[in-house]
């Protein structure tokens, strides 16, 4: 068997794999262009309360007050920042207020002192800022013209162009969006791989099942159990096809056996009728030489079911259809089985339903009624009688052969269609035959797509009935 080619296991894995790729991928992205947004809009806010300061500041000075120390308290408490400070000048340069000497921790004397203290309270945080320093002229419009009234200077820490505290929050954010995406991942792979194997592994019972049957063991089974439909579906089917190849392999055996010993029969008899005649035991008379001529027609005919195995198995009975009389017809092929009737003692009654015209094959049509005649004349109490019935039926032909006889269980009622099947070894002996008439009958039937029916009750009488879309 050949192993070339990729395994399911390594193609699920490929598979799974490439879309958990593709989420990190994804995930990425979007690590990205959130930590992009957030620091855009943080960015935003250290012009905003620039602005708030500046419109403060000028506020103050318009109304002739300087910023005492509650109010630049206040005022600094408002912005929010600790790594923050201004200074207020007027327009000859002197300074006015600094926020350097009202800070709420009084022992802070200097931005720099702040960072230190900001890298004490967040030791994780390895963010690299820098100091930027901002002078804004603090301008009011009086009579109509733009008048300075001073001039304000923001100095400040920044990293990644944010201020620290939010630096810190976008830190801690990213860091929790990372773990986030290692769990993501994590799980994904997970599950990946226990997806790929409860995949692969009932499948891979399912070669290891059909490469055994391949080897001739047909008792294999596949024995998985599985909540997926399309997998219970797949089991049950090959299941299936190693339950009909085992039974087709039984009937088989069955048949070469059979073969031999109805071969060996009439050989023998020929041999021994022969030999009686060598050895001067019987006359070379001609009833003598009807008997061996009778034991070689009794194997010619059996090598004529196995030409008719062979045409079965290739699915190759030809079909000559014309057009004819179905009713007429079916009388001629009946008349011929009245010797063997009379035999048994049995009657043959046909009823035909006027006249039936159909466009089929009428050597298979001969074949139909022949297997099921025979089958009832064979299987049908002594004294008793055969009906057939012939009529339209719904657009069909309708054939229909009913005996009184030994019956048939309903247990056989599909096994009678397949090849060699007998439903009584011992009696199948006695009567003759491999167990291809009622296959031979199915292909035609089905050939003409058509239907057959079975109705039957144990020692009392069977019928069949055959339907065939072939009426003019």
């Amino acid at each position: 068997m050949s192993k070339k080619g990729i395994s399911l296991y390594a193609k699920l894995l490929l598979s799974m794999g490439l879309i958990v790729a593709i989420m990190l991928l994804v995930m990425l992205g979007g690590r990205l262009l959130i930590s992009r947004n957030v620091e855009s809009y943080f960015a935003e806010q250290v012009n905003e309360k620039i602005d708030e300061l500046e419109d403060a500041t000028l506020n103050f000075l318009l109304e002739g007050q300087y910023l005492d120390k509650d109010g630049g308290r206040s005022l600094v408490k408002s912005l929010g920042e600790d790594l923050f400070s201004f200074q207020i000048f007027d327009n000859d340069g002197m300074e006015l207020y600094t926020s350097i000497k009202h800070l709420p921790d009084e022992k802070s004397d200097s931005l720099n002192d702040r960072l230190e203290q900001f890298h004490e309270k967040n030791p994780r945080f390895t963010g690299e800022g820098v100091f930027e320093t901002v002078e804004r002229d603090l301008v009011t419009t009086i009579d109509g013209q733009d008048v300075m009234v001073g001039k304000l200077v923001v100095k400040y820490y920044l990293v990644n162009n944010i201020f620290p505290e939010d630096a810190v929050f976008v830190d801690e954010f990213m860091g929790l969006y990372r773990w986030m995406m290692l769990a993501v991942f994590v799980v994904a792979v997970v599950l990946m791989f226990f997806v790929a194997r409860s995949i692969s592994k009932p499948i891979k019972k399912v070669v290891e099942t059909t490469t055994s049957m391949g080897t001739g063991n047909l008792k294999k089974r596949v024995d998985i159990q599985s909540t997926t439909r399309e997998m219970i579906v797949l089991r049950d089917a090959v299941n299936q096809l190693a339950q009909t190849l085992e039974e087709e392999d039984g009937l088989r055996k069955q048949m070469s056996s059979d073969m031999a010993h109805e071969i060996r029969t009439p050989l023998n008899n020929v041999r021994n009728i022969m030999e009686a005649m060598i050895d001067g035991l019987w006359e070379p008379s001609q009833e003598n030489l009807n008997r061996c001529l009778d034991e070689v027609l009794r194997m010619n005919d059996m090598v004529d079911q196995l030409r008719d195995i062979a045409m079965i198995e290739e699915d190759n009975l030809a079909f000559s259809d014309i057009e004819f009389e179905a009713g007429e017809k079916i009388r001629d092929f009946a008349d011929v089985f009245l010797p063997l009737a009379m035999k048994k003692e049995v009657a043959i009654d046909l009823v035909c339903q006027n006249e039936v015209m159909v466009k089929m094959d009428p050597l298979k049509l001969k074949q139909i009624l022949s297997n099921l005649l025979s089958n009832s004349i064979k299987y049908c109490y002594e004294k008793s009688t055969v009906h057939i019935r012939i009529a339209k039926a719904k657009n069909q032909l309708l054939l229909e052969v009913e005996d009184q006889g030994i019956g048939i269980e309903e247990e056989h009622f599909q096994g009678i269609f397949e090849r060699f099947y007998r439903t009584d070894e011992s009696r199948s002996k006695e009567t003759g035959g491999l167990g291809l008439g009622l296959t031979i009958v199915k292909k035609i039937v089905d050939h003409y797509k058509g239907n057959i029916e079975v109705e039957s009750v144990k020692n009392q009488r069977s019928t069949f009935r055959v339907y065939l879309n072939v009426l003019k």
